[in-house]
């Protein structure tokens, strides 16, 4: 019963709108500490398949992040604080500057912004992945689910636009906070038939080096410096 107690007092309140979930997503991300994510995606559209990997690391006003496809192109972003960086490995260029000056945060500034009778799915430094559809999901259930010796929070939401396509997405979380483990999103978009979905290996405890988040200049010989970072390619 103590046991049981205890996972009731930390559990996540739950959300009552799609836009409301994703304001408590990005407000668990931020200011996590010790904290490491390596998500593999897969996504079907249109009749082809790719895949990418999202590496996050985080702590505290300190991030980490990679992006590499299937094909091995990758961008790598990162901050510690005093200086922010990318690297563009495609492009061989990179970036590196003053750190934005801290500000208040409002997650709900962050939401994921789409077009009419349209749909979104995005991933970056600032939260693992991102959904929006107009018009919006609905959340149909939030239920706890034993996988194993695993407990997880599952999120189902699902929306039918005007033109009847379908779109129904799954999200499973740490039981204890908005930190997402795995999803899967299935259903007809204007590419036909879309299958999304994503799996992430969590540590809540890891331990970094001094140089974590600084940006590795050896990485970088040759490569031409540009004078400002691209929109959207910064922490949050």
């Amino acid at each position: 019963m103590l046991i049981a107690a205890v996972a009731l007092l930390f559990a996540p309140t739950d959300p009552t709108t799609f836009q409301d979930f994703e304001i408590a997503k990005l407000a668990a991300y931020h200011g996590l500490r010790n904290f490491t994510s390596d998500m593999r995606i897969t996504m079907s559209a249109e009749g082809q398949t790719s895949e990418l990997r999202l590496i996050n690391r985080f702590d505290g006003e300190k991030y980490h992040s990679k992006v590499v496809t299937g094909e091995g192109a990758s961008i790598e972003v990162g901050g510690d604080g005093k200086k922010m960086w990318a690297i563009f490995p495609g492009d061989k260029a990179y970036f590196e500057g003053p750190a934005e000056p801290v500000k208040p945060y409002v997650p709900k500034a962050h939401l994921l912004k789409v077009e009419k009778e349209n749909f979104r799915f995005n991933f970056g430094t600032e939260v693992q992945v991102q959904f929006s559809c107009d018009p919006p999901f609905k959340i149909k259930s939030i239920s706890t689910v034993k996988e194993g010796t695993t407990t997880l929070r599952e999120v189902v939401a699902s929306v039918t636009n005007a033109k009847g396509h379908t779109l129904n997405v799954t999200q499973w979380f740490l039981p204890d906070r908005w930190i997402l483990k795995r999803f899967l999103l299935k259903g007809q978009t204007e590419a036909g038939a879309t299958t999304f979905r994503g799996e992430a290996t969590l540590n809540l405890n890891a331990r970094f080096t001094s140089d974590e988040f600084k940006l590795d200049h050896g990485l970088v010989l040759g490569y031409v410096k540009r004078d400002s970072l691209p929109q959207g390619a910064g922490g949050g």
